[in-house]
């Protein structure tokens, strides 16, 4: 009677593990083809602006004219993000780039970027609050890490600058540049 008892739960956990892992592998497949899906979606709509005026910059290969990308990711100190207005902030010139995401959006493309050094913070839509590419980010978002100073992204022609995490909404007020 036990070798049947023991034959018969090996028998059921081998299905359900079969069947987990079945579930397992289309999660995986439907997973990859939205985020494919995100990526087509989110082709930003960026904007060069500076204090007197904002123009609509051109989303081109960028060995063509000499222009890089920054591609990151969003964090936000709640079980959701909000739409947020991301910057890249230009630090030789006086340009400012900007992104829109959605609600609960968690990565960002600037496409296009003229070669330089840049600044990447987030506001809400309502300007309340703003989190950045930090120090702190770097050193891992931890008590110890006090240092809320932004991080240099350096935009090279042709090259996409990858792992940007705006995520540190803990500076203190002021640390971080007004929104333009």
């Amino acid at each position: 009677m036990k070798i049947v008892l023991v034959g018969l739960t090996c028998f059921v956990l081998g299905v359900v593990v079969f069947f987990s892992y079945s579930r397992y592998q289309s999660l995986q497949k439907e997973n990859a083809v939205l985020k494919q899906e995100m990526k087509i979606q989110q082709e930003p709509t960026t904007t060069a602006s500076s204090p007197a005026n904002a123009i609509k910059a051109e989303t081109v290969t960028p060995e063509v004219n000499g222009t890089g990308q920054i591609e990151g990711t969003l964090g936000y100190p709640s079980s959701g993000i909000p739409p947020l207005e991301v910057y890249a902030i230009n630090t030789q010139k006086d340009e400012v780039f900007i992104i829109e995401t959605k609600q609960n959006q968690t990565e960002f493309i600037f496409p296009g970027l003229p070669v330089g050094i840049y600044h990447i913070v987030a506001y809400t839509l309502d300007g309340g609050l703003s989190g950045g590419y930090s120090k702190a980010v770097e050193c891992g978002l931890t008590v110890e890490c006090t240092d809320h100073s932004l991080v240099d992204v350096e935009v090279k022609a042709g090259a996409v600058t990858q792992d940007v995490q705006v995520k540190d909404w803990y500076a203190p007020e002021g640390t971080f540049p007004k929104k333009p």
